[in-house]
This record gives structure tokens, sequence and C-alpha cells, in this order.
């Protein structure tokens, strides 16, 4: 039996060059605009490349692995700049 990676793969998000990554498929966009930051309930933005979603109020950006968002808080990053 073939062993497969546990480890899911990372995308960059923080450069928004959107010729990094390009999805199979493109994330259904009436589901982002109903999404809201699990920490303050505010509104989400998506990168760009597709890559995370920003939350301008509490500074955290929640990456996308493997096409799925990961609203964790406590993985989430903060965002620089």
């Amino acid at each position: 039996m073939a062993s497969m990676s546990s480890k899911p793969r990372q995308r960059e998000f923080e450069s928004g060059d959107s010729s990094l990554y390009k999805p199979a498929m493109p994330m259904n966009r009436e589901l982002i605009e109903i999404l809201a930051c699990p920490k303050c309930k505010g509104p989400l933005e998506l990168t760009p490349n597709e890559s995370a979603f920003v939350c301008r109020a509490c500074r955290l950006v929640y990456a996308v692995v493997d096409e799925i968002p990961n609203f964790i808080v406590e993985e989430a990053q903060p965002l620089e700049g």
C-alpha cells in the first residue's frame, strides 16, 4: 500500500501573485459572500489568488489548504503590513 503524505499543501498567500496558484475549481462566490470571520463575525476578503481569507478588523489571515478554508482562529496568521 502506498503511503500518502499527511502534511497538507501550504499555499503562498502573502504575495498576492495569482500566478503562484491556480485553483482547480474557483470558489463559489455566493458562499464567499456569506462567510464571516469566526473571531469577530466581520466580513472576510478572499485574496486574489484564492489562497487565503483576510479579516481586516482582526488583522488575521485564514489559509486555504487543499481548497478548504481553515477557519480555526488559533491557526490563523497575523496580517502583515
